[in-house]
């Protein structure tokens, strides 16, 4: 979610290495992402092939204005090929925490994608937040909120009511150039957006497929925004009748997807779900 408020082996593992540093908080809006880099030595990081993986936070992928600590991650699923992937949640006394997996081997997704979709998603602590009457046209603004939020809001701010409103944040990330459709188990009644095809391979000058689901089931009329890093360059999309995306893929580098699915629930509380993806294009 984007903040308007500052606030869960063997022989060949391999390491996904989670950081937690004490970066300034930004008092705007915020996107939670995971974000992959370059294998590390075993001398930075005390472990072998050690990747590390990034939970930012922050207005401008995919540079983070701070780390999501520990403590804020519910649940963490990885997967391959439709199976599990043994994953292990440790202390680091360098880096802060890390996610140990066991997966086929991979190579490194800026270089040498895998031909093997892998992924990994976290579920952040639900959370409750109470926003400052400024503060809420440009929130609204920036979620791209229907007209049906933003009429459910006119007419509590008619009534002096404040905003309140329950959020939770779905972060997953594609670990190589193969995408993976499989939907993260634990996400359940939440949001996610994944590859609208099986094993779908990522290209520069070609478009990618993906498909937005909410409560396990497509959601169409959906707007869905990209982000390129290699460019600072972003836009918006809206799914069409069956959920899906087709997204430009115009440059190589990160890219980030991200939306908020939001609604009035019954105590004028509002329900949201923030999601992000992100992936490499290395060619």
């Amino acid at each position: 979610m984007r903040h308007y408020l500052s606030h869960k082996v063997s022989s060949r593992l391999i390491f996904i290495v989670v950081v937690t540093l004490g970066l300034p908080i930004h008092c705007f809006a915020h996107d939670t992402w995971l974000m992959p880099r370059h294998t590390v030595s075993a001398g930075d990081t005390g472990l072998p092939n050690a990747m590390v993986l990034l939970p930012g936070t922050g207005d401008f992928f995919p540079r983070p204005d701070f780390l999501t600590p520990k403590d804020r991650i519910e649940t963490i699923q990885c997967a391959q090929v439709n199976q599990p992937v043994a994953h292990d949640l440790q202390h680091n006394p360098v880096l802060g925490f890390q996610i140990a997996i066991d997966p086929e081997p991979m190579t490194n997704p800026r270089t040498q994608p895998s031909k093997v979709p892998t992924f990994c998603t976290i579920k952040l602590e639900r959370e409750y937040i109470e926003l400052d009457l400024e503060k809420v046209a440009p929130y609204l603004d920036d979620i791209a909120a229907n007209a049906k939020v933003r009429k459910a809001w006119a007419y509590m701010q008619s009534k002096g009511m404040i905003w309140k409103e329950n959020y939770t944040k779905i972060a997953r990330v594609e670990l190589g150039g193969t995408l993976s459709n499989q939907p993260s188990k634990q996400i359940g009644q939440h949001t996610e957006i994944v590859s609208a095809l099986p094993e779908q391979q990522l290209k520069r000058g070609k478009a990618a497929q993906f498909v937005l689901l909410h409560r396990g089931k497509p959601l169409a009329g959906h707007p869905v925004q990209w982000v390129g890093s290699a460019n600072g360059q972003r836009g918006w999309l809206k799914t069409n009748s069956k959920g899906m995306v087709s997204v430009p893929i115009d440059a190589r580098g990160d890219w980030m997807l991200r939306g908020t699915v939001i609604k009035l629930a019954k105590d004028e509380t509002f329900e949201s779900d923030f999601f992000t993806l992100v992936f490499a294009v290395s060619h």
